[in-house]
């Protein structure tokens, strides 16, 4: 796979975040200070960081519950009289 072959797709959403940025708050980021945008941009990484915390419990608690799928149907299937 192209690692580029999505770069098309990834910069329209990227264009329709900033269209609806603009209908919202307007074209002032443009006008501020940078270090408003380092502050903002300082934020959006804590809720990438958060975020990504959240995905990483749910995907633990799937494995656990897939670890426990597992090992229920691996006494089954390793049963000597094999009864399930």
């Amino acid at each position: 796979m192209d690692p580029l072959e999505n770069l098309d797709a990834f910069f329209r959403r990227v264009r329709e975040r900033m269209d609806v940025g603009r209908v919202e708050y307007g074209d002032r980021s443009f006008a501020s200070d940078p270090l408003s945008l380092v502050n903002e941009i300082q934020e959006e990484i804590l809720d990438i960081a958060g975020w990504s915390y959240v995905l990483y419990c749910r995907m633990e608690r799937v494995r656990e519950k897939n670890s426990e799928l597992s090992r229920m149907l691996g006494n089954r299937i390793n049963r000597p009289d094999g009864a399930g």
